[in-house]
């Protein structure tokens, strides 16, 4: 019986250094152990404004722009929330810090909203990566503190009640891009506009160029498929009506 007795003792001291090393905290005997599959959001093309808007806008100001990224769901906990778990008799504060958690998976109840890196604590201790708030999808109350004790197997602890805010985070792969063409002003008949393409944010020289279009020869000008109406010009700003996108 002593042998067997040992054993598990040492099998349970074994699991509660591996958790810590793997950055969730150590497992308090309330824990509910889900399953988790991560969910995956794929880019998605804006183009604005849509056909046939009439629009004013400011120097400097985009009249039309295709845009590809990825929107992924998530949540602003907008308050510190601190939370006390025990563990074989030993008490851990868990804090919560405000910021943007992002869906990262999802089971048959609710998702998984991991917090940046440094966002939750353990006794005042910064966390890596896999631990966060896991939210009910039947009722947003029910919501829970959670840590990845690996891949696939979350160990979550309730904190019902948890404040949040839902909200979206706008993101980019290597796939993604934006293009524009942005009013720069009007000398007598001629106006200015610079086309200009993005890529991670950062703009292409080899990709920019700057346009000009006498408004005595036609209120309709346009570039790469997109085509827009101006209605007035100035210094100030531009008003225009949108015929066609950008391609």
């Amino acid at each position: 019986m002593s042998k067997k007795t040992i054993n598990i003792s040492t099998l349970l001291g074994a699991f509660s250094v591996i958790a810590l090393l793997q950055g969730c905290v150590t497992v308090p005997s309330d824990n509910i152990k889900r399953t988790f599959s991560p969910t995956y959001h794929i880019a998605k093309i804006t183009d604005y404004p849509t056909v046939g808007d009439i629009k004013t806008i400011e120097v400097g100001e985009s009249l039309v722009y295709k845009d590809k990224q990825i929107s992924i769901p998530a949540i602003d906990i907008e308050q510190v929330i601190e939370q006390n778990f025990t563990n074989f008799g030993k008490t851990y504060l868990i804090t919560i810090l405000p910021g943007r958690y992002v869906e990262k998976g999802k089971d048959l109840n609710g998702k998984y909203y991991e917090a940046p890196v440094g966002k939750t604590l353990e006794n005042g201790r910064k966390l890596p990566k896999g631990t966060g708030v896991y939210v009910a999808d039947i009722d947003p109350r029910k919501t829970e503190f959670y840590a990845m004790a690996n891949t696939t197997t979350p160990l979550s602890y309730p904190r019902e009640g948890i404040p949040f805010v839902k909200s979206v985070q706008q993101t980019r792969d290597e796939l993604s891009f934006r293009k524009e063409l942005v009013y720069t002003g009007i000398s007598q008949t001629v106006v200015s506009i610079l086309y200009r393409e993005f890529k991670d944010d950062l703009a292409r020289p080899a990709f920019s160029q700057d346009l000009k279009y006498d408004l005595s020869e036609s209120k309709v000008v346009g570039y790469r498929g997109a085509r827009f109406e101006i209605i007035k010009a100035t210094n100030q700003g531009l008003t225009y009506k949108t015929l066609k996108q950008l391609d």
